[in-house]
C-alpha cells in the first residue's frame, strides 16, 4: 500500500509547482544542433569505471575539449531502463571546432556492469568493435595512449588508399577494452573538416555483425543513408603480418564482408559493419547497451523522429526503448527512442529529435476540453496496472490507483493542465505540460521541467 500511495504522489504531486504563466519546455538553453536534411552522429556513449582516468584519454592524449560535464538525468536512466533515482556523473568530450562525432563518458552506481567486449576481438559479434580518429602526430598520439595504459594490436600499418592516398595507422586498446583506431594522413593534406589539434570528431566505428545484409538494409532502406557497395575481401594467400591477432600464415580466417554507411556527405562520418565469414567466437550482441563498460550506444539526431519511428515500425524492427520525451544535456529537451541495431550487432541505437514539442493550449483543450481518461505510470515505468485519471467535462477530477483514490479539480493554464486534490498536497495546484509520443501516449514533465509519467489515453 505504502508503495501505491508512493507513486500517486510522484505523478500527482509532481514537485510542487505553484502554476504556470507560459507555454513550457525546458528551462536551460540547449546547444543547438544542425544536421540540417541529413542525420549525423551526434556522439558514441562510452560506460566507464574511473571517470578521472578514462576522461584523460580524451582531453590529455586525443586533445579534446569538455563540452558538458553534470549529472545523469533521471530521464536518460528511464530510457536505459533503469531506475529514475539511478545515480551517475556524466562527461561530453569532443574535437573543439567540431559540432559531432563527441563521446559521452558516463559513469553510473548501484547497478550491474559488464565490459561490453571484454576480448576486444575483431572475431567477436556484437557491438562496436572501435573507434576511429585522424590525428596530427601519429608517434604523438601512441606515446601518449600508451603512457595512459593503452597497448597495441601490432605494428603500425601504412597505407595507400585509392587515389594516392598515403598515412600510418594503428589501434590500441585502453580502458574498458575500448579500441581506438588513429591515422595519420601523410598526403595529400586533409582538407575540409573542422580545424583539430590532436585528434578529429569521431570519423568511424565498426559493429560486427552476422548478418551484413540484414544490417545494411536496416541503414539504408529504414532509415533512409546513402551507402557504399558491400565489399567482399577474400584472402589468396597467407594473411601475414596482421591486426587480427591471427599466426601469419593463418589463410582465410579474416576473409569478410564490408559495409558502410553515411549520415553526412562529405566523407566526414561513416558507419560501418563487417561480418567474417570463416571464423566464429564469442558473441556479445546483449551486451551492447548501457548501463554496461566500454562502448555501448549511439545517437543520431534526426529532422524527424516520428517519421523514422513509423519506418522501423513497418520494417518490423524491435524498438529496445518506445518514443520518449527526455533531457540530453546539453541539447535540451528530446523525442526519441532506441532500437538495437539489426543484423547480430545489437548495439544500443538512441534516434532523436532536438527542441521537443510540448502540446500547445489548443491541443490540450481537444484532449481534455470534452472530458477524458487515462491510464498512467509513475516515472520509471512502475507497474501500476489500475491507476487511472479521470478529467470531466465539468472540471472535476478523479486518480485512482491500486489501493486508492483521490478527487479534486482540474483547468488549463496555458498549455498547462493544473490540478488540485482535496487528499493530498495539501489542497496545493500542480501543473504539467504534455508531449505527444505517438499511439494515444503522452508522456508529462511538471512546470520546472522536471519528467512525471506516461499516460495512455483512451
Amino acid at each position: 500500500m505504502i508503495k501505491s500511495i508512493l507513486l500517486a504522489s510522484v505523478f500527482i504531486s509532481g514537485f510542487a509547482t505553484q502554476g504556470f504563466a507560459q507555454e513550457g519546455g525546458a528551462p536551460e538553453k540547449p546547444m543547438m544542433l544542425t544536421p540540417g536534411d541529413e542525420t549525423q552522429i551526434q556522439e558514441y556513449i562510452v560506460g566507464v569505471e574511473r571517470m578521472g582516468r578514462t576522461k584523460r584519454v580524451y582531453t590529455d592524449a586525443l586533445k579534446w575539449k569538455v563540452k558538458y560535464e553534470g549529472a545523469v538525468d533521471p530521464s536518460v536512466a528511464w530510457m536505459w531502463g533503469l531506475a529514475p533515482k539511478t545515480k551517475g556523473t556524466e562527461s561530453l568530450v569532443g574535437n573543439g571546432a567540431s559540432q559531432y562525432g563527441f563521446v559521452r563518458l558516463v559513469q553510473l552506481e548501484g547497478v550491474e556492469r559488464k565490459i561490453t567486449r571484454p576480448n576486444a576481438s575483431w572475431f567477436d559479434t556484437g557491438g562496436l568493435f572501435n573507434l576511429n580518429v585522424l590525428v596530427k602526430d601519429f608517434g604523438a598520439m601512441s606515446t601518449a595512449l600508451r603512457n595512459m595504459g593503452f597497448h597495441a594490436f601490432a605494428e603500425p600499418e601504412a597505407y595507400v588508399y585509392p587515389g594516392n592516398v598515403k598515412g600510418i595507422s594503428a589501434m590500441m586498446v585502453g580502458p574498458e577494452d575500448v579500441v581506438i583506431s588513429f591515422q595519420e594522413r601523410q598526403s595529400p593534406p586533409l582538407s575540409g573538416w573542422p580545424d583539430f589539434d590532436g585528434a578529429t570528431h569521431v570519423e568511424v566505428g565498426y559493429q560486427i555483425v552476422k548478418d551484413i545484409k540484414v544490417w545494411n538494409d536496416f541503414w539504408t532502406k529504414t532509415v533512409g543513408l546513402t551507402a557504399r557497395d558491400l565489399r567482399m575481401r577474400k584472402a589468396t594467400k597467407p594473411i601475414g603480418p596482421n591486426d587480427f591477432h591471427l599466426p601469419y600464415n593463418t589463410k582465410g580466417l579474416d576473409d569478410s564482408i564490408q559495409a558502410g554507411v553515411y549520415p553526412r556527405k562529405g566523407g566526414e562520418q561513416q558507419i560501418g559493419a563487417r561480418q567474417f565469414l570463416n571464423a566464429t567466437s564469442a558473441d556479445y550482441a546483449d551486451r551492447a547497451r548501457p548501463p554496461n563498460l566500454g562502448l555501448v550506444g549511439m545517437r543520431l539526431v534526426m529532422k524527424d523522429v516520428d517519421a523514422l519511428a513509423e519506418r522501423v515500425t513497418k520494417a518490423k524492427v524491435e524498438m529496445a526503448a518506445p518514443m520518449r520525451v527526455y533531457t540530453l544535456a546539453p541539447y535540451g529537451l528530446v523525442k526519441g527512442f532506441a532500437v538495437k541495431a539489426p543484423g547480430g550487432s545489437g548495439l544500443w541505437t538512441e534516434f532523436f529529435e532536438q527542441d521537443a514539442k510540448p502540446l500547445t493550449k489548443e491541443q490540450m483543450q481537444t484532449l481534455l476540453g470534452n472530458g477524458a481518461k487515462n491510464k498512467w505510470t509513475g516515472f520509471g515505468g512502475a507497474d501500476c496496472p489500475k491507476c487511472t485519471s479521470d478529467f470531466n467535462k465539468d472540471g472535476s477530477a478523479k486518480v485512482s490507483w491500486s489501493r486508492g483514490e483521490a478527487v479534486g479539480s482540474w483547468t488549463l493554464k496555458g498549455n498547462a493542465i493544473c490540478t488540485t486534490w482535496t487528499t493530498l498536497r495539501d489542497g496545493r495546484e500542480s501543473c504539467a505540460i504534455y508531449y505527444d509520443v505517438g499511439n494515444k501516449t503522452y508522456e508529462s514533465y511538471n512546470t520546472l521541467g522536471q519528467p512525471e509519467g506516461r499516460n495512455v489515453f483512451e
